[in-house]
């Protein structure tokens, strides 16, 4: 797993939480993509 990718989508998530804009799809999207790397982190 590449950690600055994982920051970058970390930055991403919470600035779309800033904007208000989480309700659309291709945000909710990334929220999933976040989560599941954080389930992919904790598995190793």
């Amino acid at each position: 797993i590449n950690y600055q990718i994982l920051h970058f989508l970390i930055k991403n998530y919470k600035s779309l939480i800033s904007n208000g804009a989480t309700a659309s799809p291709a945000h909710f999207l990334l929220i999933s993509l976040v989560i599941h790397i954080y389930i992919e982190l904790y598995k190793i």
